[in-house]
């Protein structure tokens, strides 16, 4: 049996391949799983938002319909899947696959969704066979960190989960474009941000940690450097 938070959404027998859960990034945890063919049943309930990618080239399997009926399915190497908090739809696989699972911490959606400028994005729903290179991107690079037992730090691993979160929130829909009232780090503030990271080369600074040192939240604080790039 899986021993993970994540196992409500894991799909047919499986073995661990990898997880983050020793680095304990507070943000989110991410497992991929070699899954045989089986079933997923329907009597159990996520905790949280889980975001799906598929690493193998081919994958086939069948969803319950609303009549109850089987609908059989197919996903290519790359697709996505949000799966929201809650009961999980049963599922069947019919095909051995590598499979990444993501799940998001609610305080760092919830912070990314409150910083957001402009337009907010619709309450996370089941959407599946989507595609967004940026996304696969992301679980990419958090995957190869947590192949290196976390190298980079923590300060990169929250970077990357905080892009993520909000390619997440997005996903199926177009991002809003950056609002031009987007602050720029002031000159004084980016020297305070430079001094901390040289006095605490050794440590292993977050990147909440950079943004109070400004007193900006993270989302506004990452805004700052996306402007000063434009």
């Amino acid at each position: 049996m899986l021993d993970s938070i994540l196992s409500p959404v894991i799909l047919g027998p499986a073995t661990l391949i990898r997880s983050s859960m020793a680095l304990r990034w507070q943000s989110l945890l991410l497992e991929k799983y070699s899954c045989s063919p089986g079933e997923r049943p329907e009597e159990k309930s996520l905790d949280r938002h889980v975001l799906v990618m598929l690493c193998s080239p081919t994958w086939r399997g069948e969803k319950k319909a609303a009549d109850g009926s089987f609908v059989s399915t197919s996903k290519t190497l790359g697709a996505l899947t949000t799966v929201p908090r809650g009961p999980v739809p049963f599922g069947r696989s019919l095909q051995k696959a590598d499979i990444l699972y993501c799940g998001f911490d609610d305080s760092l959606l919830a912070a990314v969704r409150e910083e957001l400028d402009g337009p907010l994005p619709l309450p996370v729903s089941a959407r599946s066979g989507l595609h967004d290179h940026a996304v696969s991107e992301i679980l990419n690079l958090l995957l190869s960190e947590a192949d290196s037992g976390g190298a980079s730090g923590t300060l990169y691993a929250d970077s990357l989960a905080h892009a993520l979160a909000v390619r997440f929130l997005f996903l199926g829909e177009h991002l809003p474009t950056r609002s031009r009232s987007t602050a720029v780090l002031p000159q004084r503030k980016l020297r305070n941000v430079e001094e901390l990271i040289e006095s605490r080369l050794a440590a292993d600074l977050t990147l909440q940690e950079l943004a109070s040192e400004v007193g900006y939240s993270r989302a506004i604080f990452c805004g700052c450097f996306a402007q000063r790039r434009a």
